[in-house]
């Protein structure tokens, strides 16, 4: 009996080791249908599951079990997500089955830039003025025959003389009620012009008619803006001078007209401190001067005592004046905030465009301080600018730029002589008085800037705009000596991350070259937009596309200029921009 139970027992065993050799090992389950990379754009909807599923031997489908995640991480539902954000991304599948066996699968996702989305943003009306003028005081008197109205006209005082009587006092525009302080030194000048070549008179005069400036100028003028300068010491205090500008006599109906004028006053005394001073004369001195630019045409040397420059050539963009540069180091340390006066005498045997920058020679423009800019003539000239420093600067270098010259100018040699560097330790408190006759400034939405709108009061660069028949008009009656002398400002807000996109159209009386840009509103020149449009008497319409975005909110100054070599010697300039858009690109 024990035996047979023995066997039994064996048997049994045997039987249940068989039982557990049949029972197969649970699996993973498997995910299908997904691809090695994916791309969408920022802002699209990913969906993830499409064409995506999952099936396990033991539990059959399990597609509804995926689940969907990201590194970085962003929130999927229902297998969808969507990237604000462009960049790459780790897409990651997981399913679990009911034995607690996980799948993971992975795929790479590339987020790119959204379309962009363009949109008007504004649109600049010249259809009116934007801001309420009057005559400034200005006003005719007329004697005898003489016969004459005043008007505001194209941005002018436009005195339209029908009769101009027998003598020059028959007809005379004057401005009344001027008030001058004992003591004080004061420089009238007027930027007239006339119809026709016209003999007048000009002078200030008390209450009395007596001059004050000591006589009369006779002065001629033409169909150009000049300026006529008056300047005198005012013995008492009075508030009832006058100027007046002689202008009868004339033969038939004529024009005199007014761009602006300007009255200086000014107090105390201007004393100068020398602070450097670099004749030439010893060879030592080319020690501190370099090429500084990219190709180093231009040849360098000393030659009877002056620092000799040779140009053989310009670059074809006359507009990258630093391929034609050469620096002059010193040891002079400059202050914030203090003003000086920089001389020389120089050479040229070509009219040739000059800018100075003060920075330090290892630094460059980083460390740039000031900056000044003009012309030189054929022969010799006396230099003399000011510049107030921007910043402390140690060894200023003075960074001469003169890959700019007129078209005619091939080649050039020039001598500096007389290097001299004076700080302005005391000037006289000026006061600058303007009557301009636009319905524009600083406050509207469009202003002018011209080289004799220097505080510095200049005769460099003259002119104006108004609005007619939908376009803006800027009439460049003299054409100034670099080109940002004659500019036309368009003030606009620009909102941040965002491009912009500026189209106009634009004509002029002949062709003129020059620039567009965009730049922050009193900020360094770092426009974000620049062309170099050419106008023709054709109006053509411009795009200009800026090349980076504007990051936070602010004011920007679009700018159109046509100084400079390229336009001199082409007489006034009549511009019309007109049908000017800014379209936001997000």
């Amino acid at each position: 009996m024990k035996k047979f139970a023995a066997i039994l027992s064996l048997v049994l065993c045997l039987a249940f080791f068989a039982a557990c050799g049949e029972i197969e090992e649970n699996t993973k389950p498997v995910i299908s249908g997904f691809a090695d990379t994916y791309t969408v754009k920022a802002g699209e909807e990913f969906d993830a599951l499409q064409g995506v599923s999952a099936f396990d031997k033991e539990d059959g489908d399990l597609t509804d079990k995926i689940v969907v995640s990201s590194m970085p991480e962003v929130e999927f539902r229902g297998g969808k997500a969507v990237f604000a954000q462009e960049g790459s991304y780790d897409i990651i599948y997981s399913v679990t089955d009911s034995g607690k066996l996980k799948t993971e699968e992975f795929a790479a996702l590339t987020v790119t830039a959204a379309d962009a989305v363009e949109t008007l943003y504004h649109t600049f009306d010249f259809s009116k003025s934007s801001a309420e003028i009057g005559r400034g005081g200005w006003d005719v008197t007329l004697a005898g025959a003489g016969a004459a109205t005043v008007n505001l006209r194209e941005g002018l005082l436009y005195a339209d003389v029908t009769a101009g009587g027998a003598g020059a006092g028959e007809v005379i525009l004057q401005k009344t009620d001027f008030a001058v302080e004992a003591g004080a030194s004061y420089d009238v000048r007027l930027y007239l012009g006339a119809t026709a070549n016209l003999n007048v008179l000009t002078a200030v005069q008390n209450a009395d008619g007596v001059n004050v400036d000591t006589t009369f100028r006779s002065v001629e003028l033409t169909d150009s803006v000049q300026i006529v300068t008056m300047t005198f010491k005012a013995d008492t205090t009075a508030d009832n001078m006058k100027i007046v500008v002689y202008m009868g006599g004339g033969a038939g109906a004529y024009g005199v007209y007014l761009e602006k004028a300007e009255i200086y006053s000014s107090t105390g005394v201007e004393n100068l401190t020398e602070v450097y001073k670099q004749d030439f004369s010893d060879a030592a001195v080319m020690n501190g001067v370099a090429n500084t630019a990219f190709d180093e045409v231009s040849v360098l040397s000393l030659s009877e005592g002056k620092l000799k420059v040779e140009i053989p050539n310009y670059p074809e963009n006359r507009e990258e004046v630093w391929l034609r540069s050469f620096s002059v180091a010193t040891d002079l340390d400059l202050k914030e905030g203090s003003s000086y006066r920089v001389t020389a005498s120089v050479t040229a045997t070509a009219a040739q465009t000059y800018y100075i920058n003060y920075e330090n020679a290892e630094l460059a423009f980083e460390s740039r301080a000031g900056q000044n800019g003009g012309t030189w003539a054929v022969g010799g000239n006396a230099l003399s600018v000011d510049f107030t420093a921007s910043k402390d600067l140690e060894n200023m270098s003075f960074h001469f730029q003169l890959g700019k010259a007129p078209a005619e100018t091939a080649s050039n040699v020039i001598t500096i002589d007389n290097l001299k560097v004076e700080e302005i330790t005391s000037v006289p408190d000026t006061v600058k008085e303007t009557t301009r006759f636009m319905p524009y400034g600083e406050n509207t939405g469009y202003d002018v800037f011209n080289g004799s709108d220097d505080t510095s009061g200049k005769f460099d660069g003259t002119g104006r705009i108004y609005t007619d028949g939908g376009a803006l008009h800027y009439i460049v009656s003299n054409v100034g000596s670099v080109d940002y002398y004659n500019k036309v400002i368009f003030r606009l807000e620009l909102e941040e991350m965002a491009t912009y996109k500026f189209v106009f159209k634009a004509k002029a009386d002949k062709e003129v070259k020059g620039a567009f840009l965009v730049n922050l509103t009193n900020g360094a020149y770092d426009p974000i937009a620049l062309a170099f449009p050419v106008l023709t008497t054709e109006a053509q319409e411009f795009t200009v596309l800026a090349t980076r975005d504007v990051l936070l909110d602010n004011s920007y100054d679009i700018i159109y200029q046509c100084g400079g070599a390229d336009n001199a010697g082409k007489g006034a300039l009549h511009i019309e921009i007109s049908d000017f858009r800014v379209y936001k690109i997000a």
